[in-house]
């Protein structure tokens, strides 16, 4: 299991020079890649095109010679960020700045290509849009001086949890991968973060920010099923959806009285009657027939969590190509109305 060392939000900095957007934007840097310094990589910046919609996520190779000299301007989505970046350096670039398509929260950048040879940094989607509409522009991008102090995910619970998760579903379901599958590994490795310590906001330490590094707590989470992929199928997004009737299922057994080691149970029995790259709904299949095993009376509470997020009778999510084609459903079966 590879694990970082994380920054505090902000250890890079993107200095617009000119044009309508000039200031300062806060920025994180990424672990591939080489590493910024305090002088940084200048150049004009060039919001890419990759002819295929959305054009500006570089999850499609680019032009050759197109960002010759530039610093590439990518949206967030559809790919990976090593994607984006090494397609961003085939075409030319000097750097590339990804922005966020989810809000104004900033992390470091994962991933892993030892081929990439430019540095890139990641930004808050407001300050994405206010670069783009300030083009044509000139930056650098730079490491904050002096950098903020670095802080070992090792230590940190929510981090450990999680990916102990990732080790948990592989082995017990497989083929944790993809739009659907992947997305509901990453959630499910959140639901441990979140059981471990009963506490709705994963990654608090290691961000250097209390409300952690997903999108929105997970208590009143305002996503459901039919908005997967509605930022381009980013698993670690989507995955919150999952993670969120992870919680739902805690704070119904917690009102019940049941405690957090009887859910856990279910939820890892579970697995042994989930297919190998599972939908939500398989996902959802399996807990109940753990909890019906168990005659212990309790899957109404299992339906409301997952209903409750879409995830009802009747609902529905396919994988097609490269989407995931979703039917919401909140509806409960007859004996928990």
């Amino acid at each position: 299991m590879q694990m970082f060392l994380w920054t505090g939000k902000g250890d890079h900095q993107v200095v617009v020079n000119t044009g309508g957007a000039t200031g300062t934007y806060r920025a994180q840097g990424a672990v591939f890649g080489p590493p910024l310094d305090a002088t940084g990589v200048t150049g004009d910046v060039a919001l890419v095109s990759d002819g295929t919609a959305p054009v500006t996520d570089a999850c499609q190779a680019l032009p050759a010679g197109s960002l010759s000299g530039q610093i590439a301007l990518i949206d967030r989505g559809g790919c990976t960020f090593v994607v984006k970046v090494k397609n961003a350096q085939d075409a030319g670039a000097v750097a590339a700045i990804i922005a966020n398509n989810q809000g104004d929260s900033i992390f470091t950048m994962g991933g892993t290509d030892s081929t990439i040879t430019i540095s890139s940094v990641f930004i808050g989607q407001s300050d994405g849009t206010t670069i783009k509409a300030g083009l044509p522009a000139n930056a650098t991008v730079r490491l904050t001086d002096p950098p903020p102090l670095q802080r070992d995910a090792d230590i940190d619970s929510d981090v450990m949890w999680h990916e102990y998760g990732h080790g948990l579903t592989w082995r017990m379901i497989g083929r944790m991968s993809g739009p659907l599958s992947g997305a509901i590994g990453e959630g499910m490795s959140d639901v441990l973060s979140l059981l471990a310590n009963e506490n709705d906001v994963v990654g608090e330490y290691s961000f250097d920010d209390p409300r952690g590094i997903r999108s929105a707590p997970y208590t009143n989470y305002p996503r459901t099923y039919s908005r997967f992929g509605d930022t381009g199928f980013e698993v670690h997004h989507d995955g919150e959806i999952y993670a969120a009737i992870g919680w739902r299922l805690f704070l119904n057994f917690q009102s019940a009285r049941i405690s957090k080691d009887t859910l856990l149970d279910y939820l890892v029995d579970g697995m042994n009657f989930t297919p190998a790259g599972p939908s939500f709904e398989q996902m959802r299949d399996g807990i109940l027939q753990s909890v019906a095993n168990s005659g212990s009376g309790r899957e109404c509470l299992v339906w409301d969590a997952f209903a409750h997020y879409g995830v009802g009778v009747g609902a529905v999510g396919k994988v097609k190509g490269k989407i995931v084609v979703v039917h919401e459903s909140f509806a409960l079966p007859p004996e928990c109305q």
